[in-house]
């Protein structure tokens, strides 16, 4: 098999990019983590193109020299925003900073435009909104919660009480963080009743999401790679504290076991990735008492090592880096006798993220855990 080169951009803390990159490079390929953050004080980069040459982007960092022409696989991984440790007038520092992130935008898109993309740039930044998420759910036949995204609070007070009966649940369009005092506070979904909100004041300030609650019997986390369809069943509802949000169950309490899905919702994602132009999704479903499947969302770029890493019988690692290196959007996975999993390469993964911290300095806040 021929060498490949896969341009991964990633941010400090990424223990996917890690353990990806380790898979990669241990059986023959080279795996090039670009951290986004240190540009442009730290790396530079450059795009050239005149009208008798066509464009070409270089890449000067840590890890050497590399050109486009070499990248033969692009994942879309992790996009940080550029850090700056130097004195620079808070002024300047927004000009750079906007100078910075559209130029970043403008080579990744390059990059994604001339290899196997996982995911393709401009599609994936379309895909991570909600409101194009739900929209196209319904589109393709999917059903899904009734849904209000809102910053009205007559609204939101009428949605409330139009579902006393099975409740609300409220979601940012992220996970929001907050840090004080050493403390870290991070909001993710939650039951909201008509006594929880503020002030209509406050309530105008930003604009989120309201859902009916949908009565569980347990989750789904189904991962797709091409036309790989992983299915991922969790015990949320036997939790402490992921009955809400399984997000916030310990990986002791989570039990997890590989299931199938009827063809008719495999079909239903399969056209929801074609639909968001995508070749890498993971939704998030409810399964009702009555067996009704209901779609959450899908995270273009979702996290996978913790369903190996909870059942290790699930090489979804192994399968994430053939599907890769396969470069084909139509990706079926091959059983191997023997392949690497998450276990294997963990030590060695963890080993490289703590490496990281003495060369990168550390992005945005983003709360970032590897269950996302």
């Amino acid at each position: 098999m021929k060498k490949k080169t896969i341009l991964i951009p990633t941010i400090r803390d990424d223990i996917h990019a890690a353990a990806v990159a380790i898979l990669m490079e241990s059986i023959g390929h080279r795996p090039i983590r670009w951290f986004c953050s240190d540009y442009p004080e730290r790396s530079t980069s450059s795009f050239a193109i005149s009208s008798s040459k066509p464009s070409s982007v270089e890449f000067h960092d840590y890890f050497g020299d590399v050109a486009l022409d070499e990248i033969d696989i692009f994942w879309n991984r992790r996009v940080g925003a550029p850090i700056y440790k130097s004195f620079i007038a808070e002024c300047d520092k927004d000009m750079a900073t906007e100078e910075t992130n559209r130029f970043v935008a403008g080579v990744l898109s390059t990059v994604s435009n001339r290899v196997f993309s996982v995911n393709d740039y401009h599609a994936a930044r379309n895909a991570e909104n909600k409101l194009a998420q739900l929209a196209c759910a319904r589109t393709v036949g999917l059903t899904i919660p009734d849904t209000l995204i809102t910053n009205d609070p007559q609204k939101i007070r009428h949605f409330i009480t139009s579902h006393l009966s099975n409740g609300v649940i409220y979601k940012p369009f992220k996970p929001a963080i907050w840090e004080s005092d050493g403390n870290v506070a991070i909001v993710y979904t939650s039951t909201v009743q008509l006594d929880d909100l503020p002030e209509d004041e406050v309530l105008k300030l930003s604009p989120a999401i309201f859902q009916e609650q949908v009565p569980k019997t347990y989750e789904l986390r189904v991962t797709c790679m091409g036309h790989e369809v992983v299915t991922a069943q969790l015990n949320s509802q036997a939790t402490t504290t992921g009955r809400v949000d399984w997000r916030m169950a310990s990986e002791k309490e989570m039990c997890i076991e590989r299931v199938t899905i009827p063809k008719t919702i495999e079909h239903k994602c399969r056209a929801m990735l074609d639909s968001l132009g995508l070749v890498f999704g993971c939704f998030d479903f409810v399964v009702t008492p009555s067996g009704e499947y209901v779609f959450l969302e899908v995270n273009q770029m979702g996290q996978f090592l913790w369903i190996e890493d909870v059942n290790p019988e699930i090489p979804l690692l192994q399968m994430f880096c053939d599907f890769l290196i396969s470069g084909n959007g139509k990706f079926v996975y091959s059983k191997k006798k023997s392949w690497l999993s998450f276990s294997d390469i963990r030590n060695a993964a963890e080993k490289m993220i703590y490496a990281d911290r003495d060369i990168h300095p550390q992005a945005e806040r983003f709360p970032h855990s590897y269950r996302e």
